[in-house]
């Protein structure tokens, strides 16, 4: 029998902190119950009462004080240690090159991992340029050198030629990054593999209990998500509906305060602020989703939510929506940015029954595409090739 290759997860921050933490542990976990050794470096300890790691992941925690050649040392004796086989660098582009380095004198293949668009823009947040000089340089630079996409290519190109495989959570990332580094269909080290779902396979939501709940579930932060276009729709709406329906967030960030200084500014009355909360009552009870942002990877809280039968309604603002949402039949993908749009999709999904009834139902058949035990699959094809 076929030894288990053995596997070193890297990443930034662990166990929590976003999809790229919560993905490493869904992977790990479902490794480890097929008999693979999993271990994870990470440079800062996000340790949560809510989310634990399993206790069978051996851990290295790197320090950030200490140079890059001092962790590289580091990182490379744990491999030649542990006979590390492969190497998933689950924090894209920044530590390609440590973990590229580490592996010398080891037969570990390099893996790099992005969970965003290659060739993402985010928008600029004009408040930070009060905050410091730097961020009026930033400002500058990008207005007056606008080479930002050469910059990214180079970058994405540096990484490929040192990563064994490069994954990409949509095809639609995929085609835009072949298309731009110019790569030849034969000799392409490109793959698509998207997040699994959440929850495990055996949640078995019940339709019937569905409430008139309308739910955001994630970060608090303005400038990502986008919230005060979801309140400000929610403002114009909220009148139009049957006064039963609930917009309830769930969720912490830094914009937490001044989102509900806008919402008591407006006067909205059925708006409800959860905190950060375990989501997954309000999944069991919600109808809908809303979802902003200006842009995501492969956002799991979609997949969440389908998983529960709750309807996204969710704006076209990145590419990879399409991979997750069949438009009008397992939730509704509005043109980007367009709040009227959105505002519209709210209210005919809560006006007619019957659709929502039926997007719910599809929804919760569409999520086993993203299944945990099918991605990992998916993963063990890719580490027999390698």
């Amino acid at each position: 029998m076929m030894r288990k290759k053995n596997i070193l997860f890297c990443l930034k921050y662990y166990p929590v902190f976003g999809g790229g933490e919560t993905v490493t542990n869904i992977l790990a976990d479902k490794l480890i119950e097929r008999d693979y050794k999993v271990s994870v470096s990470f440079f800062k300890d996000t340790s949560s009462t809510l989310i634990q790691s399993n206790p069978s992941i051996q851990q290295l925690k790197l320090d950030d004080k200490m140079s890059l050649s001092e962790n590289i040392l580091i990182l490379q004796q744990f491999i030649l240690d542990n006979n590390i086989d492969i190497i998933i660098n689950q924090w894209g582009i920044d530590y390609t090159d440590l973990c590229w380095q580490a592996k010398f004198n080891s037969k570990a293949k390099l893996i790099v991992c992005l969970h965003m668009d290659p060739f993402l823009k985010k928008p600029f947040d004009y408040k930070e340029i009060f905050k410091s000089p730097l961020y009026i340089l930033k400002f500058l630079l990008l207005k007056l050198f606008p080479t930002q996409v050469r910059m990214i290519r180079s970058r994405h190109r540096h990484i490929y030629q040192l990563t064994d495989k490069y994954v990409l959570l949509s095809k639609s990332y995929e085609n835009i990054l072949s298309k731009r580094l110019n790569l030849n269909p034969k000799d392409n080290k490109l793959l698509t593999i998207p997040n699994p779902n959440t929850y495990s396979d055996n949640i078995y939501p019940n339709l019937n209990n569905k409430t008139r709940s309308i739910i955001y579930v994630g970060r608090l932060e303005n400038n990502h998500k986008q919230l005060h276009k979801m309140l400000l729709a929610w403002h114009h709406i909220e009148n139009k509906i049957d006064e039963e329906w609930t917009l309830d967030i769930i969720g912490d960030g830094p914009d937490r305060e001044s989102l509900k200084k806008m919402s008591n500014n407006l006067r909205m009355k059925r708006i409800f602020f959860h905190g950060f909360v375990d989501p997954t009552p309000f999944y069991r009870a919600a109808s809908i989703l809303l979802l902003t942002s200006a842009y995501e990877g492969l956002p799991m809280v979609i997949l969440e939510a389908m998983q529960f039968g709750v309807v996204p309604i969710v704006m076209n603002n990145f590419t990879s929506i399409n991979d997750i949402i069949e438009n009008n039949k397992t939730g509704i993908i509005v043109p980007k940015n367009n709040i009227k749009l959105f505002e519209k999709a709210i209210i005919e999904s809560t006006q007619m029954y019957n659709n929502l009834k039926m997007y719910q139902k599809n929804a919760i058949e569409s999520s086993i595409r993203f299944s945990q035990d099918y991605i990992v699959d998916q993963w063990e094809k890719l580490f027999l090739e390698l």
